[in-house]
């Protein structure tokens, strides 16, 4: 019943699941005709489009037929409803046959329907537009990781400077005179002399680093740095010469000519208590940077995804707009045609505006 009190609905049938009252219900994501909206940039809508159509659909032609002379009949030909001339295919004193092109026809009445479905796509391309230049925010559970990794990052980081300069200033130092000093020599001899040597510019190298470190990591911009790697990175630049001097220290002992055996047996101890702490210092910043760089990496990966079902929203809405502006397009133009053989007369111009009561053509047909 619909299909024939409403011809162009059919043109539609594509794009709509539903006709109340001379509205088309489409079920489609938000911003695919009138309003675009995403909740924190974040969540992907789906909204309710409503698209009006013409209410009653005209029928293409009004035909009138009266006997004009007793040997012709004449038919009049009225285009049903408000439109545009666009075309004109016969011209007057032709003959044509039932079915036969007379015009073409725009019609009045989807023309501002047809601006405002190419305005919606317009939108909607526009979304779509800033949609493949934007990223997507950081979700709360991603922020949340990364905030938990880079707060392991900054306590291993504190933590490789509590322990390393404890390792080196006071443990290490114990082997050593005058450690604070230019001239610092080892405690004890050796007989391998050039190992004392490394071992006394070792010591030296390592000494000042701690003052620049401690300051760092208790200054009050260290518990809110995000760049967190970068400390990570300081940690390991200054944890990882420590092992090696604790290596040469241990064999150092070992050698020593002027210490008893349990002092031996002491200092080696104290070394490879040393040599334990400093690898897990290493090992725990280490650990801790992997999970901020793994916290950054499901970051990335979210805001892919994310930007891809953001882009697939924003593309559903252009294919949806232009599939509107499509159906409109179809429907826009009528053709009017030939009801009858005969002879026709032309009543209209090209571009000429009509309606209803504007009779198109007439056609003359011999009884």
């Amino acid at each position: 019943m619909l299909a024939g009190m409403f011809p162009l609905i059919r043109a539609h049938a594509f794009h709509i699941g539903l006709v109340i009252a001379g509205m088309v219900i489409v079920a489609v994501p938000a911003g695919a005709y009138i309003w675009h909206e995403r909740a924190m940039q974040q969540a992907q809508l789906v909204a309710a489009a409503v698209v009006p159509i013409a209410t009653t659909t005209p029928a293409q032609v009004v035909v009138k037929t009266a006997t004009t002379s007793p040997t012709t009949v004449t038919t009049s030909v009225s285009f049903e409803g408000a439109g545009t001339i666009k075309s004109i295919s016969v011209s007057s004193g032709k003959s044509v046959t039932s079915g036969d092109l007379l015009f073409t026809v725009s019609r009045t009445d989807l023309s501002t329907q047809l601006s405002d479905a190419k305005k919606t796509l317009a939108t909607a391309q526009a979304a779509l537009t800033k949609a493949a230049s934007t990223t997507a925010p950081v979700s709360a559970s991603d922020q949340d990781a990364l905030t938990q990794a880079q707060n392991s990052v900054r306590t291993a980081v504190r933590n490789a400077y509590i322990n390393s300069n404890d390792v080196v200033i006071n443990k290490a130092a114990q082997f050593f005179t005058n450690a604070n000093s230019a001239s610092i020599l080892l405690s004890f001899s050796i007989p391998n002399s050039q190992l004392a040597i490394n071992l006394e510019s070792s010591i030296q190298s390592l000494s000042p680093v701690f003052p620049a470190w401690e300051k760092q990591v208790y200054a009050s911009s260290f518990n809110t740095a995000t760049d967190t790697a970068a400390l990570a990175l300081t940690a390991e630049t200054n944890l990882k010469p420590i092992p090696s001097f604790l290596n040469s220290l241990s064999t150092a002992i070992g050698e020593a000519i002027t210490l008893s055996a349990a002092e031996k047996s002491s200092g080696e101890s104290t070394v490879s208590n040393a040599q334990l702490t400093i690898s897990n210092a290493l090992s725990a910043v280490i650990s801790a940077e992997a999970q901020e760089q793994a916290a950054r990496a499901q970051i990335a990966d979210d805001q892919k995804t994310e930007n891809a079902a953001l882009l697939q929203t924003d593309q559903a809405a252009v294919t949806a707009a232009q599939a509107n502006v499509n159906a409109i397009e179809a429907d826009i133009t009528q053709t009017v045609k030939a009801p009858v053989a005969g002879v026709v007369t032309i009543k209209v111009k090209d571009g000429e505006a009509v309606s209803t009561s504007t009779v198109l053509a007439t056609i003359s047909m011999e009884k």
